[in-house]
């Protein structure tokens, strides 16, 4: 019955246990909760450490170059080059649809 059933004590801090079967039994692990007191800010402290470390980690991977970064760039401007490229072939009049080039009004001949 008492296995479903935890007891909590607020204050600045919340400890939360299961009771027990018996009403002394609860007295007991109540009294006791200020000697778990250190162990649990030891855990916390130890957890906001290492939170603390991986923080510090990621703010030096952070501050890293990106290994490929130069190659990166060369190939961003290579496709910036091309796309270049392709906007002038769709301009002109050799990439022009057939209809387009039959209306074309050019007093020179344009070879399909």
């Amino acid at each position: 019955m008492y296995s479903e059933v935890q007891l909590v004590l607020k204050g600045a801090l919340e400890y939360t246990f299961d009771a027990s079967d018996s009403d002394i039994g609860n007295i007991i692990r109540i009294d006791k909760v200020p000697e778990h007191l250190p162990e649990e800010l030891s855990k916390a402290q130890a957890s906001l450490e290492n939170v603390m470390q991986q923080i510090e980690s990621a703010e030096q991977e952070v501050g890293k170059p990106f290994p490929q970064e130069q190659e990166l760039k060369d190939k961003l401007a290579r496709i910036t080059e091309l796309d270049v490229e392709l906007k002038m072939d769709a301009e002109s009049p050799s990439a022009m649809p057939r209809e387009e080039i039959s209306s074309c009004n050019c007093n020179e001949p344009v070879a399909l």
